[in-house]
């Protein structure tokens, strides 16, 4: 798992979905499947755009998860942006925000039924069939 930028939640995603995080800096391409972190502002998504130039293409699967930088959705560059990578990515998928995590700093606070089923939802789409090792 690699983040486009700092601060895209990536270590937070490595966490729930049991991958290794490697920052900012992408791990070789081996075959694995790779999860992209971006938050949802303009800036990250022109950096999320910049690293999959360089990123693909890649023999494994490649999803982008797009995490929301609060609550009301993406604005309309980063909703133009995730489109643009339909047909580059095997998917983007949609990451809500949650509130506890930022303002109460209590990263140990249970995530919220929603969060749980984009965390589902990217390690099945990452996942190739009859896939059993880790992820990147």
């Amino acid at each position: 798992m690699v983040g486009a930028t700092g601060g895209a939640g990536t270590s937070t995603l490595a966490r729930h979905l049991d991958y290794v995080d490697h920052a900012t800096t992408p791990p070789a391409d081996t075959g694995q499947p790779m999860v992209v972190a971006a938050s949802s502002t303009a800036d990250a998504t022109r950096a999320l755009l910049e690293l999959l130039e360089h990123l693909l293409p890649r023999d494994g699967r490649v999803v982008v998860a797009i995490v929301n930088d609060g609550l009301g959705g993406w604005p309309p560059a980063v909703r133009a942006r995730a489109r643009n990578l339909d047909g580059h990515v095997d998917a983007v998928v949609d990451v809500p925000y949650v509130p506890i995590w930022r303002y109460s700093g209590a990263a140990n606070e249970p995530p919220t039924n929603d969060y749980r089923d984009a965390i589902r939802r990217i390690s099945h789409l990452a996942a190739p069939p009859n896939y059993t090792g880790a992820a990147s």
